[in-house]
């Protein structure tokens, strides 16, 4: 059960690499990074997540400065 939802995860930074499309990738990380105002107004800290986000904006700007190198690779988003 626990590798599905790990899984889609893999598959959502995939797919985004995948597509090859800056706007595409900056619209998703700005979809993502709103999440905070939605978290906020449900009551949750949404100081005590930031962390865990870290890797993923990190990946995000591995995946832009890749499409953008054309240097795409599967060991991107598996590292």
């Amino acid at each position: 059960m626990l590798t599905q939802p790990a899984g889609t995860v893999f598959g959502y930074f995939e797919l985004l690499a995948k597509a090859g499309d800056v706007s595409l990738l900056e619209v998703e990380e700005i979809r993502i990074r709103s999440f905070q105002d939605i978290m906020t107004m449900a009551g949750v800290d949404y100081e005590l997540l930031v962390d865990m986000f870290d890797n993923t904006w990190e990946l995000f700007g591995e995946i832009r400065k890749a499409i953008q190198n054309n240097n795409l690779d599967e060991s991107l988003v598996l590292n």
